[in-house]
Parts: C-alpha cells; sequence; structure tokens
C-alpha cells in the first residue's frame, strides 16, 4: 500500500513550504495594512526586516523533542505557540485528541497556523508602536 509517511521527504518539502508561508504571509499583510507607517524609500527594507520578526517563534517551533511513538505531551502547543499555546492544549486533553506528533499532520498544521497568527499579531503591534512613535516625531517636528 502506497501511504505517504511522516518521514518522506515529500511530507517534509511540504512541511518546510508551509512554515515559510506562515512567515511571510503574516509580514505581506502587515506591509500591505499598514503601508503608511513607513516613508516610501524604507518600504524595501520593511519588507526584509518584518519576517525575521518571526526567529523567535521558530526558536520555539524547533526546540521542543518528542519521543517517536508517544503521545503529545501535555504544554506541546504551550512550548511551541506561546500565546495561544495555553488555550490549544486542553481542547486537544479534553477531547482526547493526544496523538502522536508523527502520524498526525494535525498538529503540524495548528502549529503552523498557530505561528501564522503569533507572527501576524506581533507584527501589527510593531506597526502601531512605530505608527505611534512616527506621528510623535511629526507633531514635535512641527
Amino acid at each position: 500500500m502506497n501511504q505517504i509517511q511522516p518521514g518522506d521527504p515529500l511530507v517534509i518539502i511540504l512541511g518546510l513550504i508551509l512554515l515559510t508561508f506562515s512567515i511571510a504571509c503574516p509580514s505581506a499583510i502587515a506591509v500591505f495594512y499598514f503601508k503608511n507607517t513607513f516613508e516610501r524609500k524604507y518600504e524595501m527594507a520593511e519588507a526584509f526586516f518584518f519576517p525575521l520578526v518571526s526567529l523567535p517563534y521558530l526558536a520555539f517551533f524547533i526546540s521542543p523533542e518528542l519521543i517517536e511513538g508517544q503521545p503529545l505531551p501535555p504544554d506541546y502547543f504551550q512550548s511551541i505557540i506561546p500565546l495561544f499555546g495555553w488555550f490549544i492544549d486542553p481542547v486537544f486533553k479534553d477531547a482526547g485528541l493526544a496523538v502522536s506528533p508523527e502520524t498526525s499532520i494535525i498538529t503540524g498544521l495548528i502549529s503552523d497556523i498557530g505561528i501564522f497568527f503569533e507572527v501576524l499579531i506581533t507584527l501589527f503591534v510593531l506597526c502601531i508602536i512605530m505608527r505611534k512613535i512616527k506621528e510623535t516625531v511629526d507633531n514635535v517636528g512641527s
């Protein structure tokens, strides 16, 4: 029977592509939504540096160690997704969805979606702060 296994190169490549989109899409959304926050000459630097905000989240994503064949630890999503993981872990535990991470694609999808929203929220907060700083500097300068 031809089944896709989690260790297959195709699954690894698709997982990396999904993780890349989970980082790049929030950056594009923030650049689009906060168009007038930065001057036009700094837009390229903004588009380059915004994805760097996701580096701490990638460190969380890579760091948890899992034992093959064992169910998810009770704080699995809290260790990967700091802002929303506290909400997701009890849902998995109460619903009986304690699946082994290497046999379920659900954990990967939830992790990538969580990283997407956390990077998006972080970028929105960063842009709001930068907008307030720009308004303050413009008001002092005039």
